[in-house]
């Protein structure tokens, strides 16, 4: 996949993503903060607005090495991507752990974890044929409506059956945070 067919593909599901979530009717507080995150995430993508952080941003957050981050828990590297802010010395070390990550999760189908991974790679600036595999991965997961996901396999992983707007939005909006972060650094 070429960075520029790439770039399209992932701009037209950044606009999907953007017609469902004005589409909702959050139920809920919490439901409605996924909602403007994902907004706010579809305008960073598609001006040269920075990226929002959802999450309290540690500047000490610092990539391990490539075999503790192998080694990590699925919340773990979730956790890793939310708060990894750059300004590390080991990026080159950890880029291609980052990208085997991201397509090893997407063997296991974990939606969340590939679009937490890809975030992380497009911080550290990897963009190889493995990323490439996962981006195609992550694109072929997006339904008709624009949302993300075949949610049996995630409400089971976040074990949240009963909470399937919930899931939904999350799981999409994971993925849109990474969609909005590789195209607000090819630009």
């Amino acid at each position: 996949m070429t960075k520029t067919i790439q770039t399209k593909q992932l701009t037209k599901a950044v606009r999907s993503t953007k017609r469902w979530l004005l589409s909702l009717s959050p139920q809920s507080e919490e439901e409605q903060a996924y909602v403007d995150f994902g907004c706010s995430l579809t305008e960073c993508a598609t001006s040269r607005l920075p990226l929002p952080h959802a999450f309290p941003i540690s500047n000490s957050t610092v990539l391990p090495d490539p075999c503790n981050l192998i080694s990590m828990g699925r919340d773990a590297l979730i956790e890793l991507s939310r708060t990894y802010t750059g300004g590390t010395t080991r990026k080159n070390d950890c880029d291609l752990a980052v990208e085997q990550l991201a397509l090893s999760f997407a063997r296991s189908d974990d939606l969340q974890v590939v679009a937490a991974m890809l975030r992380l790679a497009s911080s550290l600036g990897a963009n190889s044929n493995v990323t490439s595999d996962a981006w195609r991965y992550l694109l072929a997961q997006q339904q008709e409506d624009g949302s993300f996901g075949l949610l049996s396999a995630e409400l089971i992983l976040l074990k949240q059956q009963d909470r399937y707007m919930l899931v939904r939005l999350a799981v999409t909006v994971e993925v849109l945070w990474a969609l909005a972060a590789y195209l607000s650094i090819e630009r």
